[in-house]
This record gives C-alpha cells, sequence and structure tokens, in this order.
C-alpha cells in the first residue's frame, strides 16, 4: 500500500469513526435531485476524494490563510457566503462569525454593526444570518461539519 493511500485510508476511517454523517453518505448520494440540481450533471459527484486530500497532505500543502483574498474580493463586489453549521466542533460558528466580522473591507463597518437574526426555512429557525452588500454570514441549525447534510 502506497502512503498516498494509507494516508488517505487513515483520514477516511478517521472521519467514518467520527461523523455520523459520513456513514450514510451513499444513502444520501440521491439527495441532489431534492434540491434541483440539474439531471444531465454527471451522477458520479464525490464529497471527499480520500486520495486527493492524501496527496495533498503528503505534499505539504495544507489549508492558508485566506481572509486577505476574501476581503480583496469583497472590495471588488463579489458575493461571499460564510456558513457552518451550529453544531460543528472543528469549524464552529463562533469562529466564524469572529472571521466574518474581522475581514477587512469596504463594508465591515456596517457589517459589523448588523445584528444576527432568525432566518425561516418552512416555517422554521432554519439558523441565524447577517448580511451587508455583498458578504452574508449564516448558521444552520442542527447541522454538524457536514452542514448540507
Amino acid at each position: 500500500m502506497s502512503l498516498v493511500s494509507l494516508v488517505g485510508r487513515v483520514y477516511r476511517d478517521t472521519l467514518l469513526s467520527r461523523y455520523q454523517e459520513y456513514r450514510q453518505v451513499p444513502r444520501r448520494s440521491r439527495r441532489p435531485k431534492k434540491i434541483g440540481v440539474d439531471s444531465a450533471l454527471p451522477a458520479n459527484f464525490t464529497g471527499c476524494a480520500w486520495d486527493v486530500k492524501a496527496r495533498f497532505c503528503t505534499a505539504q500543502d495544507r489549508m492558508n490563510p485566506t481572509q486577505h483574498h476574501n476581503s480583496a474580493s469583497l472590495d471588488r463586489g463579489t458575493r461571499v457566503l460564510i456558513y457552518v453549521g451550529e453544531n460543528d466542533w472543528m469549524c464552529n460558528w463562533v469562529a466564524n462569525e469572529r472571521t466574518s466580522l474581522a475581514l477587512e473591507w469596504h463594508g465591515s463597518i456596517a457589517f459589523s454593526k448588523e445584528p444576527l437574526r432568525s432566518w425561516i426555512h418552512k416555517g422554521y429557525v432554519a439558523g441565524q444570518t447577517r448580511s451587508v452588500g455583498a458578504l452574508t454570514y449564516a448558521t444552520i441549525s442542527g447541522a454538524g461539519h457536514v452542514a448540507p447534510y
């Protein structure tokens, strides 16, 4: 077994042991039809490509800070959505909110003054949101690290 395969397997097994969402991915693979994905698109969706993740890890290509890119994108008018599951402990909502409030862009003062408000879906509170100009921050009630599920 190659190092890439080994790293990918360890990463996958760690996710499977810790997150119920990952155990149910094959059953949920039909979900794109429910959210209106064009049926003409290929059906070979892959949520996480373990071999790709492993190759990034073995090449020391890891996460990099992007706040400066996000700020520049916002200043150019590019719409940015930062969303997080309220039950995600790895990428938690507190850190994501603080990150959104710390971005330096032309709308940052107005964004920081905007209060969080509930957003409603089908009559239920689906989370909290704050939006000014091109930036929207949103939490998703009841969601974890795999927020779309």
